[in-house]
């Protein structure tokens, strides 16, 4: 819409001589209000502020000086204003250094760009004021120079090639000594070349070379001595070779534990095995369903089934599919320990940000580390199913299970056991 008083040649000539008295006074109140309607486009005439009255509107005269976006600085835009309101708009972003300008078409603030012609035609003006030639140089501008030009030469820059070397490079951090154990690991052994100094902390000195060892081969011709004692005892004292056969076959009263009878049980009970438990998870038999009222195939198609939104507080999600199942049993078992004996107390050393999947079998792990959590693949990811510092028992497959070190500083060492 236009502004209620038009301001016309006509109008600018009144009141004439002959405009009655009377009326004299209305057109000095409307030329007030026609001067207060156009200078009020770029100026203050708040009326309850009388210090800001005159004064020029932020982003017209003055830029908007802010670190956040100004409202909209044109309140009324008519078709008549439209030509003059289109400039002056003009915003500064001190944190970033960028500038913007108000389009009225979009009614939004468009950050000003220099266009790539205008950068070539910026280095060429500059380039052709200095006395080094432009060529294969780069332009910068020198903030401790007030803003003077520099050219910068291609020397001064890494290759394309030292980049990508820079790139593949391994990093500092990464070097330790638990790492390299790590390597030395998976290459070490029979026909490896490597020489050790010692073995267990002795020198090859403190074992018996195998030219002078009594062996199968030549232990007939060997003198043997029929010793009346040994150590100053007889033969009374020492247990009989039989006697020694039953000590090394007897159970170590260590090994006589709860956890240990409950394994040993749990591999015969069942079906079939003529237990009669009196408690079923903490519960009397009066606790389940009885099998006489119980839904079975026969009559399952006369009840009403409800679907439920959760088991045990977790949704469908949460839990691997049937195929995934079935790809889990059908996964070799990978043979990872080939000495030792069963239920030996071992370590493993994960590097830091990394994960270890530990090979198939039943495992024991005790003493986590804050740092170490447990995570069970679902579908293409691992969600963490134990976080760190919990442990417990679990049972892996060699690829759904795996420990996570979340360390960011070094490697960590989780231990546990092989159950027999």
């Amino acid at each position: 819409m236009a502004f209620p008083h038009v301001w016309s040649a006509t109008e600018d000539n009144q009141p004439t001589g002959s405009t009655p008295i009377g009326q004299g006074d209305d057109y000095i109140a409307a030329t007030r209000q026609m001067v207060r309607e156009r200078i009020g486009l770029e100026h203050n005439f708040d009326f309850t502020n009388d210090a800001e009255q005159g004064s020029h509107r932020e982003g017209s005269a003055r830029v908007w000086v802010s670190e956040t976006e100004p409202e909209d600085p044109i309140p009324a835009v008519t078709a008549e204003t439209v030509g003059q309101l289109a400039k002056g708009r003009f915003w500064f972003k001190p944190s970033t250094g960028e500038a913007f300008v108000y389009d009225l078409g979009t009614a939004a603030w468009k950050a000003i760009n220099i266009t790539g012609a205008q950068l070539i035609g910026l280095v060429t003006a500059l380039s052709a004021k200095s006395t080094v030639a432009a060529a294969d140089k780069i332009l910068i501008l020198d903030s401790s120079a007030g803003g003077a030009g520099k050219l910068i030469t291609a020397d001064k820059f890494a290759t394309a090639a030292q980049g990508a070397k820079a790139d593949a490079a391994l990093p500092a951090s990464s070097y330790t000594a638990a790492d390299v154990l790590t390597k030395i690991k998976t290459v070490d052994g029979a026909g490896s070349g490597l020489d050790a100094d010692t073995v267990d902390g002795q020198q090859a000195s403190a074992f018996q070379p195998a030219s002078s060892a009594i062996n199968t081969s030549n232990i007939g011709s060997q003198s043997v001595s029929n010793a009346d004692t040994v150590d100053g005892q007889h033969a009374s004292a020492f247990a009989t070779a039989a006697q020694g056969v039953k000590a090394d076959n007897a159970l170590p009263a260590a090994s006589y534990t709860a956890a240990d009878v409950l394994a040993k049980v749990k591999t015969v009970d069942g079906v079939g095995s003529g237990l009669d438990a009196d408690l079923l998870d903490g519960q009397q038999g009066s606790y389940y369903q009885p099998a006489s009222s119980a839904i079975t195939t026969g009559n399952i198609g006369s009840q009403t089934v409800r679907n439920a939104d959760t088991v045990d507080g977790r949704h469908a999600n949460e839990f691997a599919t049937a195929d995934q199942g079935a790809v889990a049993v059908a996964a070799a078992p990978k043979s990872w320990f080939t000495s030792g004996v069963s239920g030996s107390y071992q370590s493993h050393s994960i590097p830091k940000e990394s994960a270890w999947t530990p090979p198939a079998g039943l495992y024991i792990f005790t003493m986590m580390n804050d740092n170490i959590s447990i995570q069970i693949s679902y579908e293409s990811t691992f969600l963490t199913a134990v976080p760190p510092g919990t442990g417990g028992m679990f049972l892996t497959n060699g690829s759904i299970l795996r420990l996570y070190n979340s360390y960011k500083t070094g490697a960590l060492t989780v231990y546990y056991r092989k159950l027999l």
